[in-house]
């Protein structure tokens, strides 16, 4: 088993504009990963996955959505609607600056000075509205300490995808915070099993 991992585009240290950046970009720089991954002598693509975190899940799965190239997500912290920022998101102040009362002002996101498109893009594109169309096993690993928000995106993705007859799992890691620290061993375990049941890892003895 091979664990590669990546920073996208802008965050925190690979460059590139603000302005330029949107979850679209994200999911798109997941594709590059993945291409790169299945030109690899080493590599099964028809074992690649994703596991993803906070707004990572957010790309992960649209990509899933998408594409039928990701075999499995886990997903922990899922971030699937619109309440990034929890309380006070700033996808609602852009909606209100924006259309509510016509200020034109785009509000930062987390200290990126984001433009209009990134917002366009979230609104527009968030997974929660196409959970239909995901093409793949969907772990839902989530932390019972993390905050209400995160556990509602878990939850909703968990039910819907269920609802709408698709593979997925969910499994809650009692005193897991948002990221799971501490409980390595245990999402250890969770996860290589769940690889087991849709078989993207042989059963012992196989």
């Amino acid at each position: 088993m091979a664990f590669v991992s990546f920073t996208p585009f802008g965050w925190p240290d690979t460059g590139g504009a603000d302005g330029e950046f949107t979850y679209g970009r994200w999911s798109q720089n997941i594709e590059d990963i993945y291409h790169w991954l299945k030109d690899q002598a080493w590599c099964d693509s028809s074992r690649v996955g994703c596991f993803a975190s906070s707004s990572g899940t957010t790309t992960a799965i649209r990509y899933a959505q998408r594409s039928a190239d990701l075999k499995f997500v886990i997903s922990t912290a899922t971030s699937l609607s619109l309440h990034v920022g929890m309380g006070d998101s700033p996808v609602r102040r852009a909606m209100q600056g924006l259309l509510a009362e016509k200020t034109g002002v785009v509000p930062d996101y987390f200290g990126k000075q984001v433009t209009e498109k990134f917002y366009v893009d979230t609104v527009c594109n968030a997974p929660i509205f196409n959970l239909k169309q995901t093409k793949c096993p969907v772990f839902f690993l989530q932390g019972t300490e993390d905050n209400i928000w995160r556990r509602a995106d878990a939850w909703l993705g968990y039910e819907a995808l269920k609802r709408y007859g698709l593979p997925v799992k969910y499994k809650e890691i009692v005193g897991g915070d948002h990221g799971l620290n501490g409980h390595a061993a245990e999402c250890t375990v969770e996860c290589i099993a769940w690889l087991r049941e849709i078989g993207i890892i042989n059963p012992a003895g196989k």
